[in-house]
């Protein structure tokens, strides 16, 4: 998972949300000030804010 890859520069799990009991799941890592949602979703995100 996304979260392991995003630890090894130090960003640490803060949670995650669920909408159903299954996937998809959006996770919370951060980092100092940086928060990064890493989500699951497809086709949900607004414009240009996507990586």
């Amino acid at each position: 998972m996304a979260v392991r890859w995003y630890a090894r520069p130090g960003f640490v799990r803060q949670g995650e949300k669920r909408f159903d009991p299954g996937p998809p799941v959006c996770t919370e890592v951060t980092r100092g000030h940086a928060r990064l949602c890493l989500s699951e979703h497809e086709g949900d995100a607004r414009p240009d804010i996507l990586v």
